[in-house]
């Protein structure tokens, strides 16, 4: 057996130290998206009935509905919806549809006197290049006014579906006994998120949280946008020429819309079918979860527009059931049907169910959590 000395015992230590000066450093850890995790136990439908009038169906008994997931009838509850609400407002300060912000800055109070409710809470969240938390949840209505109040124009960078993300991960931390619902004020595409909209939408569906817009058209801030300096004309003297290329006029805009039949699209995205490319993401949010999408194009709209929210939310049923068929994996859809005549019922569409219940999955009665 060979003895180092102190000399050599010192190299040997420092030979981990060389080693590890040598070895490159290891690559900054991405940014994770949030993993949601849990399935579906039991399931909670807001449901809004309306007569053929537009008026809210507000009398109905528990014995005028029927409730049917992938066409199974099930056995469910119906209660009015006074729940308490945890609502996240999310607010696209982007430039890209600056002019709205005038009218943004002044909604704040509507939220809380005709939206969140005397038990409810409220959360402001702004995006553009980033997202921010511009106020955490609360039920001081100075506050709502004063974060609305204080918006700032942003960049050109609109990341919707980033801060969709930020908004489901606020309410999946909320007790399970309030309602949950997102309202966003934005224009409808997604400029810039590393978040596609199936997984926001499927997350959305499996929380059992409700999705409202308020659509702004990025067509009308630019119409009305301040105009630069006017250019030198480049035509002689007294000579004419036209610009190719004007934009639609929101009129037209509002003709081409189209309402469409979502369902397929809805369940694709869900299922994670690669390749899609959804063109209005917020409009599928509002539809896939039972909420709504109101277009914002004139003065005083977008005030009307959070008015008719409040009106929805206050005036809907809960229906609760445990699903009978958690064997079948997939997409479930949610049928309600209400046997009052002259009426319609308007609910989220379904959930998509990607593994098996296990018997340690469900809950007891006295934790059970609403999805």
């Amino acid at each position: 057996m060979r003895f180092l000395g102190a000399a050599g015992l010192m190299m040997l230590a420092a030979l981990p130290q060389a080693a590890m000066a040598q070895r490159p450093p290891a690559p900054p850890a991405p940014e994770e998206v949030p993993i949601f995790r849990g399935g579906v136990t039991v399931v909670t439908a807001p449901v809004t009935v309306r007569y053929e009038s537009g008026n809210f169906v507000t009398d109905l008994k528990p014995s005028e509905f029927q409730v049917f997931d992938n066409g199974m009838p099930q056995t469910f509850t119906v209660e009015v919806a006074e729940t308490p609400l945890s609502l996240v407002i999310l607010v696209c300060n982007s430039s890209r549809v600056s002019t709205f912000l005038p009218e943004i800055r002044k909604v704040g109070s509507l939220f809380d006197a005709h939206v969140v409710g005397e038990r409810g809470e409220a959360a402001v969240v702004t995006f553009d290049h980033e997202v921010r938390v511009a106020q955490e949840f609360t039920n001081d209505a100075d506050k709502l006014i004063k974060t609305f109040r204080d918006l700032k124009e942003g960049s050109s960078q609109s990341k919707l579906n980033d801060a969709m993300v930020r908004a489901l991960t606020m309410l999946r931390d909320r007790p399970a006994a309030r309602r949950k619902v997102i309202v966003v004020i934005s224009e409808g595409r997604d400029f810039g998120s590393r978040t596609d909209a199936g997984y926001v939408l499927r997350e959305a569906q499996i929380g059992g949280i409700a999705i409202y817009s308020v659509m702004l058209s990025a067509t009308r801030a630019e119409l009305t946008r301040q105009p630069p300096p006017p250019s030198p004309s480049p035509f002689p003297p007294g000579a004419t020429g036209t610009y190719p290329g004007q934009p639609p006029t929101p009129t037209a805009e509002m003709q081409n819309r189209g309402s469409g039949n979502f369902i397929p699209l809805i369940v694709d995205l869900v299922k994670g079918v690669k390749g899609i490319f959804v063109d209005n993401p917020l409009e599928v949010y509002a539809k896939g979860t039972g909420g709504a999408d109101l277009h914002s194009f004139k003065n005083r709209a977008i005030q009307a527009a959070i008015g008719k929210i409040g009106s929805e939310l206050h005036n809907q049923y809960l229906v609760t059931y445990r699903p009978n068929n958690l064997n079948e994996l997939g997409y479930h859809r949610i049928d309600v049907i209400v046997g009052r005549p002259g009426t319609k019922a308007v609910t989220r569409p379904g959930y998509f169910l990607a593994g098996p219940v296990l018997p340690s999955d469900l809950p007891s009665p006295s934790s059970e959590a609403r999805r």
